[in-house]
């Protein structure tokens, strides 16, 4: 019998502008290299600077202290010791960029090139790489105050030493740390992660949702006023509290029809907004474009702020990439169907489609677009039935993904999809000429999906 599944609504958690905003700035950030190591060479500028001004200060009391024995030798041995610390850190540093260019590569053409963001923004490879610069940095810049008729610094010189010895640790950890990494289960586990938490902000769980109402009729698209996008690229995320003030402070009624993830085109319509009782001035109308303006984000690239589709894509990229003539490796593309069925469940369980948003006095202002549960099941299986449709393993986790899907879902929302995709797959194994063994064991897989579609359970092994 099937386990009970939690309710159909179709409002998700309110998460305030100000939430989103700092969610895509912190996206931002850290799917970049360049801030960590920035910050870090910044702090060893710093260093540089105070701490030859602390030797001149207590120089002449230093010997009679517990750090006399840290470093004791005179301003020749001193600029030795920082000339080779700072040659020695600078051919690191370049070998373990190397190392990190040839990583980034080999995931962007064996894996995905989305994948990319993965490596990027790892803070172990953030701080590795800043703590190789910062000391590269602060031995060279230590060497201007070595001279040669006065004591050696002995606190600046120390440290030196403390962070080439640093330097050595983070790059033995580098080394084993990135061997993990451009494993492909852990980019997969980074990517399922990240995902999961999209569909928690951004659909959230339907237990925790309130009931929307009988659906807002929507005006004929002739009668309103089309709302431009303003530049070109990548919806990125829609700013709905500002949307709602806007509408609510207009008496309008704003309809987006693009979602995040999607590609918009400069000048062309991501929506369309309706005024209520009275005729709009132009000055209305410049208002509103502005305000929809500012509340909708278009960037370059596609992020997992808003975006349920991004990670998705991403493993079924992986998917076909594997099941690739180069590359034949149908465990990975296996497995990382694995990872889209747990999400797929996820999303299944939550409000999917298009979603209405009131304002305090329960008026409907907003309808704004996003991926029905339909939609996020056909990303994942067009490709990878077209590109795994020779491999009976590929096919026959395709099955099982569905019926794990049909088993964990309230079949009210999700049964026409699974229907639609067990159909597809049905077709794929007809046309797919297997081994008697292979088409066998195909079929078990198909009734038994149709069994979990019935709400009983058959065991894989009995």
């Amino acid at each position: 019998m099937r386990p009970p599944t939690t309710g159909s609504t179709n409002v998700a958690p309110v998460t305030t502008t100000t939430g989103w905003r700092r969610s895509r700035v912190a996206d931002a950030v850290r799917s970049r290299l360049w801030p960590i190591p920035l910050a870090l060479v910044a702090v060893s500028i710093g260093a540089a600077v105070v701490l030859p001004m602390l030797d001149a200060a207590v120089g002449a009391r230093l010997p009679q202290t517990p750090l006399r024995g840290l470093f004791d030798a005179g301003p020749d041995a001193a600029r030795a010791v920082l000339t080779t610390i700072a040659t020695a850190l600078i051919t690191v540093t370049s070998l373990t960029f190397s190392l990190t260019v040839v990583t980034l590569q080999l995931a962007s053409s064996q894996f995905s090139p989305r994948l990319l963001r993965t490596f990027t923004r790892d803070r172990v490879v953030q701080v590795s790489l800043g703590i190789l610069l910062a000391t590269f940095t602060y031995a060279l810049l230590s060497l201007r105050v070595v001279a040669s008729d006065e004591q050696a610094p002995q606190l600046t010189v120390t440290l030196a030493l403390a962070l080439a010895l640093a330097s050595v640790v983070t790059l033995t950890a580098f080394l084993a740390y990135v061997v993990r990494l451009i494993r492909v289960e852990t980019m997969m586990r980074e990517v399922s992660s990240e995902t999961r938490r999209t569909i928690d902000r951004a659909l959230g769980d339907a237990a925790h949702q309130r009931e929307r109402g009988t659906p807002v009729p929507i005006p004929s698209a002739a009668s309103g006023h089309r709302l431009p996008a303003h530049r070109s690229g990548f919806l990125e995320l829609v700013a709905e509290d500002d949307l709602l003030a806007l509408a609510a402070a207009q008496d309008a009624f704003l309809v987006l029809d693009r979602a995040p993830g999607d590609h918009v085109v400069e000048g062309t319509p991501v929506g369309t907004a309706w005024y209520r009782r009275r005729p709009p001035s132009k000055d209305d109308l410049t208002a509103l474009v502005d305000g929809v303006r500012r509340a909708v984000h278009i960037d370059y690239e596609r992020t997992a702020v808003q975006d349920v589709r991004f990670g998705l894509r991403t493993l079924v990229d992986v998917v076909c990439k594997a099941m690739s003539p180069g590359i034949n490796d149908p465990t990975t593309a296996v497995h990382a169907l694995g990872h889209c069925a747990t999400l797929l469940v996820a999303a299944g369980r939550c409000d999917t489609g298009p979603r209405v948003v009131r304002d305090e006095n329960d008026e409907p202002r907003l309808v704004l677009a996003r991926p029905s549960f339909a939609e996020l099941l056909d990303l994942v299986m067009s490709q990878s039935t077209h590109y795994g449709r020779d491999d009976p393993r590929v096919l026959g986790r395709l099955v099982e993904l569905l019926r794990e899907v049909a088993w964990c879902t309230d079949p009210a929302r999700t049964a026409e999809a699974v229907g639609d995709q067990r159909a597809r797959v049905s077709r794929a194994i007809d046309s797919g000429g297997f081994a008697e063994l292979d088409a066998a064991a195909l079929r078990a897989a198909l009734a038994r999906l149709d069994a979990a579609r019935a709400g009983e359970w058959v065991p894989l092994r009995e």
